[in-house]
């Protein structure tokens, strides 16, 4: 089986250098690289979403770390 991940919520500047170098906001600060790359991440999570939405004739799994108010628990579906 062919492990594949969509998307990650978890942001690590390190990873978006040459976004922060094309957009030039290298020398700026934590908070506007930050809000930057978030804003771009959450517009890769809404293209994974559009480009999802289809039917299969196979089933998907999912495994999922989900933290929630009563605690972490773990989910498959």
């Amino acid at each position: 089986m062919k492990k594949t991940t969509i998307y990650n919520s978890i942001i690590d500047l390190d990873e978006w250098q040459d976004f922060l170098e094309e957009e030039e906001l290298l020398n700026d600060d934590f908070e506007i690289q930050h809000e930057a790359v978030f804003r771009l991440n959450e517009m890769y999570l809404e293209d994974a979403r559009i480009n999802l939405d289809i039917q299969l004739s196979n089933s998907i799994l999912v495994i999922a770390n989900i933290g929630g108010w009563n605690g972490r628990a773990g989910a498959i579906k």
